[in-house]
């Protein structure tokens, strides 16, 4: 994401990129990148140069799988990886993806002192 001036331009690595005059709407509901709105087409041409000359997609995803390897090797857990990371700590104590229906979840570990280490929380 670049901030220049009054705009606001955002760059994925495959999808369209965004771009919003937050003067004019800074609730960024019409992307000037998709209608290249003429009166905004040399800020585009602008800001689309200076991302591409400045994002390196690789890279970045680079430094997140290393920065990730190294959390994982430094803060391991004594439970299987997830796919989904997004979990919830039932009243029970049980440990649960929360993307999986609560009627039937699958339960990750019944031993949260081995997963939390201010298990019980107090206070």
């Amino acid at each position: 994401m670049i901030r220049w001036g009054k705009y606001k331009y955002i760059r994925f690595r495959n999808c369209e990129p965004l771009c919003f005059d937050l003067q004019a709407d800074p609730a960024e509901q019409h992307n000037l990148a998709a209608t290249y709105a003429t009166d905004h087409i040399e800020a585009l041409a602008y800001l689309e140069k200076l991302a591409q000359g400045s994002i390196d997609f690789d890279a970045a995803e680079k430094e997140r799988l290393e920065g990730e390897a190294r959390l994982q090797a430094a803060y391991s857990l004594e439970m299987a990886a997830t796919s989904l990371g997004n979990q919830y700590l039932m009243p029970s104590g049980k440990l649960v993806e929360a993307d999986d229906t609560l009627y039937r979840p699958d339960v990750l570990t019944e031993h949260p002192e081995a997963v939390f280490a201010d298990w019980p929380a107090t206070g």
